[in-house]
Order: structure tokens, then sequence, then C-alpha cells
């Protein structure tokens, strides 16, 4: 059997390899007043997570503030009071314990609604005379 050879690739110039070796090795100059980029975390993210943080606090405060409202005003609930519940049933205070409230809806004279005291929205009677202190 005979032995078969592939061509061989015809070389290259001496001094194409010099250039490619060389353009391969050596690192490319950089521009004057150039930096290299760092791969850290940019100060951007600071700011952004910060401004969340920030905002995550403001309305924490702000929550914690409108249940406290809330609680003082379902502790303060007398007999007379006009309220509305967070069903949007107006009425007025007919009966107070200290679980329940019991209104008569301003539209029926003869009917009356028991609520549990963490239905109520807000008391009317109670920020009518704090607006009229506030004047």
């Amino acid at each position: 059997m005979a032995e078969t050879t592939t061509p061989a690739a015809p070389a290259a110039a001496p001094a194409q390899n010099a250039a490619m070796e060389a353009s391969t090795t050596q690192p490319v100059p950089k521009a004057e007043g150039a930096e290299a980029k760092k791969p850290a975390i940019s100060w951007h993210w600071f700011i952004i997570l910060g401004a969340v943080w920030l905002w995550f606090l403001y309305s924490m405060k702000k929550n914690k503030k409108r249940q406290q409202q809330q609680k003082e005003e379902m502790n303060n609930l007398d007999k007379g009071d006009r309220v509305v519940t967070i069903g949007r049933v107006h009425g007025v205070v007919t009966k107070c314990d200290e679980k329940t409230f019991t209104i008569k809806p301003d539209n029926n004279k003869d009917f009356t609604m028991t609520f549990d005291r963490e239905a109520l929205l807000r008391n009317e009677s109670k920020s009518e005379a704090s607006a009229e202190e506030a004047k």
C-alpha cells in the first residue's frame, strides 16, 4: 500500500510571523489619562439602596403613627359619637363595651348593627372636635 501525504501549508513570511507574535505578547499602550476600569460595585447602587432604605423607614414611621391614632380612636369611643366603619356604614354609637360597639345607621331608625372595635374607620365626632380646636 502506498502512503499518501497531505500537502503542507505554505510557509508564512518570517516578517509576518514576527509581527503576529509581537502583537499577541505585548500589551496595547493606553492613551494618556485613561485608567483601567475596576469591576467593583458602582457607587450608584449605594445611592439607590440608601434611598430605598430611607423610604422604608419613612413608611414604617407613617404606618406606626396611623396605627397608634386608630387605636386611640377605638379606645376613646363613647355613646353618642358619630362614626364610620370600614364597610363605610355611617351611624351613631348607641352602646359600647370592651370589644364591640353598636350603631344606629343614619338612614334607619329602628335598626342597629354591632361591630368589633377594629371595624372602626374613623370617629367623626372626635375628628370634628379636634378640627375646631385647631382653628
